[in-house]
Order: C-alpha cells, then sequence, then structure tokens
C-alpha cells in the first residue's frame, strides 16, 4: 500500500503514515465490533473507542512499521471465529484463512500465531474435547490454516529462492540469536564496514551479512541465558504493558491469576474463553527474545473487553469513574510520550537537504560505531539524502586500516565525528589529505571518490 500512496506522488515516510493511519482506522472499526460483540454499554463504548482512537493516532506516528496492519488482520480473524455463525458458515473459515495470510504478508509472527490460536479457538468453539466433535474441529481447522498456507506460498517459495532455505522470514531467528548472544556474527570476509547492498543500509536485510545464528540448544551455556533472558524479558514485558495502559497490565495480571488459581472464579468468565485463548498465547514466544510495546498492540482491543468484563462482575468496581480511569489508563502514555517522537528526525532531515545543495551522492561510512547514536542519526541522514549507508561495526586503529574496505566498496563520502577517534588522520594512499565540506559542527564530509 505505501507503494502505492509513493506512486501517487508521496514520500515513502508519507506513504507509511497513510497506509499505517488506514490500518488504524480499520483496526478501531474491528475494535469497536467487539466491543457490540460482547454487549459493553454504549457510554464504555465511546471512552473506550476514544481511548483507542489517541492510542492508535500515537502508535501511527510512533514507528512505520506494518504491526497496525497485523493486528487488524489477525483481529478480524478472531473476530470471525467468535462469531455465533462461525461454526455453521464455511464462508467465515475461508475468509478467516485469507486475513491469516494477509496478516503473515503484514508481520511474519502471524503465520505460527495463526495456527496455533486457529487450532487453539476452534478446539474450544467446538468442543472438540468431546470426540463426537473433533472432526469438525479438524475440518474447519484445515479450511482454514489451508487457505492461509495456500495463498502464503508464492512468498514462502519467493523467500526459499532468495535464501535457499524453507522459511516464513528471517528476523525472529536473528532476534533471537542477537539478544540471547548480545551481539550479531558477521560472514567471513567482513572486517569493520557492513556492506548495503542494493538499500539504504545493511538493517533492509540484515540476513545477508549475518553469519552464525546461535541458540538456546547450542551450548548448556546459552541454554542457561535463555533461562536468565526469560527473567528479563518478563520485567520487559510489564514495562511493555505500562506503556500501553495500567489498566493493560492490570488486566493481564488478573487474568493469568483467574486461570492457574482460582478455578471456580473462572467460570464466571466461560463466554470470553475464545478471546482470553489468543490473548494469552500471543506474547509468550516473545519471552524468547524481547518485548516491545508495538509487539503486543494485538491484546490492546482484548484487553479492553476484559478488563469491561472484570469491572461489570464487580459491584465495587462497576462505576461510570472507575471505567472512565480504565480507559484513560490506555491514553495516558500515548500523550505523555509525544512529546519523545515530536520533531524527531528534524535536524538530521535539514542535514540531508545541506549534503543535497552541495551535489554530495553516493554511498557513505562513517567512524560511528554499530550500535552509538550517532550511527541511527547517520543512518537517517543517508535515507533522507538518498544514499546508501555503510555501518561500521568496530572500529580499527587508524584509518588507514579502513581505508581498502572503503575502497573495496566504492564508498564516495566518509563522515567524520571529530569525538571519536580524534587522533585519526585522514589521508588517502600517497598520505595527501583528504578534500572535505563542513556540514555541521558535529560533522565533516570527506570526499573519498569525487
Amino acid at each position: 500500500m505505501t507503494a502505492v500512496f509513493i506512486k501517487l506522488g508521496t514520500t515513502a515516510i508519507d506513504g507509511a503514515i497513510i497506509a499505517n493511519a488506514i490500518g488504524a482506522v480499520l483496526l478501531l472499526r474491528i475494535t469497536h465490533s467487539f466491543f457490540i460483540r460482547y454487549s459493553i454499554n454504549h457510554f464504555a463504548q465511546w471512552l473506550l473507542c476514544i481511548a483507542s482512537s489517541v492510542f492508535l493516532a500515537y502508535a501511527v506516528y510512533y514507528q512505520n512499521y506494518d504491526d497496525i496492519w497485523e493486528c487488524f488482520f489477525l483481529l478480524y480473524a478472531l473476530r470471525l471465529m467468535i462469531s455465533h455463525k462461525f461454526r455453521h458458515t464455511p464462508v467465515y473459515w475461508l475468509g478467516a484463512g485469507v486475513l491469516g495470510a494477509l496478516a503473515y504478508f503484514a508481520k511474519a509472527y502471524a503465520f505460527p500465531f495463526f495456527i496455533l490460536s486457529t487450532l487453539a479457538v476452534v478446539f474450544y468453539n467446538t468442543r472438540a474435547w468431546r470426540s463426537a466433535n473433533r472432526v469438525e474441529w479438524l475440518k474447519i481447522s484445515a479450511v482454514m490454516i489451508g487457505t492461509m498456507v495456500l495463498l502464503s506460498s508464492p512468498w514462502l517459495f519467493a523467500l526459499h529462492h532468495k535464501y535457499g532455505m524453507w522459511t516464513t522470514g528471517t528476523a525472529g531467528k536473528l532476534n533471537m540469536s542477537w539478544y540471547l548472544v548480545g551481539h550479531p556474527y558477521w560472514k567471513d570476509g567482513i572486517a569493520y564496514l557492513l556492506p548495503a547492498g542494493n538499500g539504504i543500509s545493511y538493517w533492509q536485510d540484515p540476513w545477508l551479512v549475518n553469519g552464525e545464528t546461535p541458540q538456546f540448544w547450542t551450548s548448556t551455556t546459552l541454554l542457561i541465558r535463555q533461562l536468565m533472558k526469560l527473567v528479563q524479558n518478563s520485567y520487559k514485558f510489564t514495562i511493555s504493558g505500562l506503556m500501553i495502559g495500567v489498566g493493560f497490565l492490570a488486566v493481564w495480571v488478573y487474568m493469568v491469576w483467574l486461570l492457574l488459581f482460582r478455578k471456580v472464579m473462572r467460570q464466571k468468565y466461560r463466554a470470553y474463553y475464545p478471546v482470553i485463548i489468543p490473548y494469552s498465547i500471543f506474547p509468550l514466544p516473545f519471552l524468547l527474545i524481547n518485548f516491545e510495546p508495538r509487539y503486543i498492540w494485538y491484546m490492546l482491543p482484548i484487553s479492553m473487553v476484559l478488563g469491561m468484563a472484570i469491572l461489570r462482575k464487580s459491584r465495587m468496581l462497576n462505576r461510570k469513574g472507575i471505567i472512565l480511569l480504565f480507559a484513560l489508563s490506555y491514553a495516558t502514555w500515548p500523550v505523555w510520550d509525544m512529546k519523545s517522537i515530536w520533531n524527531k528526525g528534524k535536524a538530521e532531515y535539514k542535514l540531508a537537504q545541506d549534503l543535497k545543495q552541495q551535489g554530495i551522492k553516493g554511498s557513505m561510512a562513517s567512524n560511528v560505531v554499530f550500535g552509538m547514536p550517532e550511527a541511527v542519526s547517520m543512518q537517517r541522514i543517508a535515507y533522507f539524502s538518498g544514499n546508501s549507508y555503510y555501518i561500521m561495526y568496530k572500529a580499527p586503529a587508524s584509518f588507514q586500516q579502513l581505508l581498502p574496505e572503503l575502497r573495496s566498496y566504492g564508498v564516495r563520502y566518509y563522515c567524520y565525528y571529530p569525538q571519536y577517534n580524534a587522533d585519526w588522520q585522514l589521508k588517502n594512499e600517497r598520505g595527501e589529505a583528504l578534500p572535505s565540506v563542513d556540514i555541521s559542527a558535529a560533522c565533516k564530509v570527506f570526499i573519498l571518490n569525487p
């Protein structure tokens, strides 16, 4: 969709914002349908929709990934699964499978999650613990999963052709290894610079540069480290939940407590089991990798539904004032954090325009090491100026050690930040000082290949 908007004349960022804004509107609509399905009163519906609107407006500007679209497609599929007509309407099964494929196209995590959640939710809906209903469970699940896999197959074959292996995506494997080990491994032959390939930087497809990807089953040491990561990621989940809303985290804690320790009380929530099941499953794999709030946005509308169920079943809490506070809890962080993203990247954009005016066009590198704040700034500058950027993942002892690799990649410009490697002498192979252009007080651009 972003590509369509670019064709219509927008920039890539503007196109992504417009595309995500459309996704946010659709997500709000499907969220409201959950409120109707579970008979949430009009007062609460208005408050929760307003809170959702504030949160989604923040989400659209917070990131340009496809998480919003993934959430919409998965929640739409779930909405079909909890429909009263679902068991006896094959077109709903096919529709849910189509939505599962679209969710996968938005984000690879949706592929395994859709399969697992389909099996679990349909199992409950068909009461498949009774042997007489097992065939129905298998039939509906097969249609949904088969439709999703069939529609996804062209992309799966494309990935196989590119990477030489069967995979639904490379991000999960890379992130799981990187967060576990603490750093990536690079392919042989990479001394200092990470090649950008055909993109802005290596981040457009890090798999092509990455080497080994050790996992927790590789060694006992990594297994122990993975157990420690479970504790750390539980903490990150808590923080991410709070950044969505205090009400979000309170609902999750209550539901876990209810399911694990209150067998009699949880019977009151049997009508909500079809949404409690995916709500409980969704965050679990991220415990092995990492948590960011956007990873669990899918859970937000469900947490609102479950939160209202909790409030309605309590005489003390079922009050308009409490419902208002519950809704406001989802809008508090977006309003508070908006200041941190206001004008983010503006300085880099202005620098990029200066580069364009001075005719600086081509591949770039810098003396900023991978992971430093300026490395992010350099990638923004490269993007805004339309140049590719070769990230330096470790620094050599001198610029002369780096120069052969810069030459081999055909890098034209070298951005030098004096606060790093202050003793470096930027000279060519003949010992002559490289020509330079000042673009800011913090950075000087040296010309390697005029």
